[in-house]
């Protein structure tokens, strides 16, 4: 009888331990915690490049379509771009009619830039996979044919 009782008592956990196991399998939140960052572009625009970019962030590598479709994933007026040279903000850049117009300043201590997009319904920041290189008087995209860069996508 002895036996009996510890054996349900194994089964038990087991099941409760492979049930708690289980719970992976459940949509985690795409929701992250970061707020509006604070970028700031700088005053003055001696030299400078621009970019006409639509942000188009694939989510579906690391989501389930379960997941893609419980989140309304949207862009808003409270979506920004910002452009980068290391840490240095060059340009700062709301959504305007479903399109971004960045004006990027000249990088004082380097040569590549790199875009960075807040998502404000997901509350996260995503960066461009690869550094973009910097040229006088450039324009990366047009509004007719707009520049779509590549995203980092983490959890």
């Amino acid at each position: 009888m002895l036996r009996v009782k510890n054996f349900s008592l194994i089964a038990l956990c087991a099941v409760l331990f492979l049930t708690a196991c289980g719970k992976d399998d459940e949509p985690t939140s795409m929701v992250g915690d970061v707020g509006k960052p604070e970028w700031v572009a700088p005053d003055d625009y001696d030299i400078t490049s621009s970019m006409n970019a639509i942000v188009k962030v694939d989510l579906s590598s690391i989501y389930t379509t379960s997941q893609l479709s419980a989140v309304n994933y949207h862009q808003t007026i409270d979506d920004i771009v910002a452009a980068f040279c290391e840490e240095e903000c060059l340009g700062v850049a709301p959504m305007q009619d479903g399109l971004f117009y960045l004006f990027i300043s000249a990088p004082k201590n380097g040569k590549n830039i790199t875009i960075k997009h807040y998502s404000a319904a997901l509350k996260h920041i995503y960066a461009t996979m690869a550094t973009i290189p910097y040229s006088n008087d450039g324009n990366l995209g047009k509004v007719s044919d707009p520049c779509t860069p590549a995203w980092k996508v983490e959890k």
